[in-house]
Order: structure tokens, then sequence, then C-alpha cells
């Protein structure tokens, strides 16, 4: 049984860590941003005002971009040489290498990599698209159309629920009807 101190709680998230390096980074892009921005004379409110632009939305869109690129390499490349390190470290010299015995190891030593968390951000790589054409600074004219999307999603989690249901219902039909039948037949029989 493993008790971990309150303050470690934080860093024991299902996140892979390459998913906060990146956030990191975006984090310190927007405060240096705003450091440069001040340290050219501007005030907070200009700098506001700056944050609502296009430019500003187009800028952190492509560094955004640029550092999901990076960040999903990095994590690539962790990954192949943690699990050739992880492979390496649990075949020994006395060991027969077989095809099939290569082919565990390698599954065995992705899992447990993957259960690290590398080479679970990677797939950030392919929303790069989206990221660009997205403009978080953007607001709607009709300011009622920016409610339709959170309750259109509580609407749509809703019906998922509610498909998982009649979904359990149905697959343990069966096994309901076996277990009612087993325990007439008990009960019927003495």
């Amino acid at each position: 049984m493993i008790d971990p101190p309150l303050i470690v709680y934080p860093l024991l998230t299902i996140k892979p860590p390459l998913s906060f390096v990146l956030f990191l980074t975006l984090v310190l892009f927007i405060k240096i941003r705003e450091l440069r921005f001040r340290r050219r004379g501007k005030t907070k409110e200009e700098y506001r005002q700056f944050t609502k632009t296009n430019v500003n939305s187009w800028h952190f869109s492509v560094y955004a971009s640029i550092m999901i690129l990076i960040t999903g390499i990095i994590d690539s490349v962790l990954f192949v040489f943690s699990a050739a390190f992880d492979m390496v470290l649990k075949v020994g010299s006395d060991m027969e290498v077989t095809p099939e015995f290569t082919e565990s190891m390698i599954e065995t030593s992705a899992k447990g990599v993957s259960g690290w968390g590398i080479g679970l951000h990677f797939p950030m790589i392919f929303i790069i698209p989206v990221i660009l054409l997205f403009s978080y600074t953007r607001r709607h004219k009709n300011e009622k159309a920016d409610l339709v999307v959170p309750v259109g999603g509580v609407i749509l989690a809703f019906f998922v629920g509610l498909e998982g249901l009649h979904q359990g219902i149905l697959m343990n039909i069966p096994i309901l009807m076996k277990m009612l039948e087993d325990m007439l037949g008990t009960y019927l029989l003495q």
C-alpha cells in the first residue's frame, strides 16, 4: 500500500508529462509576451485590448502549433528510447532471443512505457490544423450563439448516458435471465 504525501497529489495525474510541458510553455509565452508589451511603455489596459485582436490570436495559434509539434516529436523519441532501454534491462545475456520473444518484449516494454505517460502526447500533432484555424478571442455577433455549445454538450452527454444505460440493460438481460432461470430451477427442484 502506497500512501504518498498530499503535496505530491497534483503530480499524480493521468495526463502525459509532455502535455504539462506544453501547457507550461504556452503559459510562459503569454506571460513573457505581456512583459515585453509592458516594457515598451504600454499599459495593462492596452495589453488587454491587444489580446482581443486577431494578430494576437494568430501568433498564439502559430506558437501553440509549433510547440505541439516539438513536444510531440520529443514524446515519440522518448517513447522509442525508453521502450528500447526497458527491453535492454529486461533481457539477460543467457536468454534465447526468438522473433516471438522479441515481439512480446516490444509489446511489454511499450505498455510499460505508456503506463508512465510517455508516448501518449504524440497524437496531439493531429490537432495542429484545428489549432491554426482556432481563434480563442473570437466572439459571435449574437452572444446567444456562444451558449449553444455548452447546452448542446450537456444534451449530448445526457443522450450518451441514456444510450449507455440502454446498452448496459440489453447486454445484461441474457445474463440476468440465466441467473433468474438458475435460481428458479434451484428453488423449484427443492
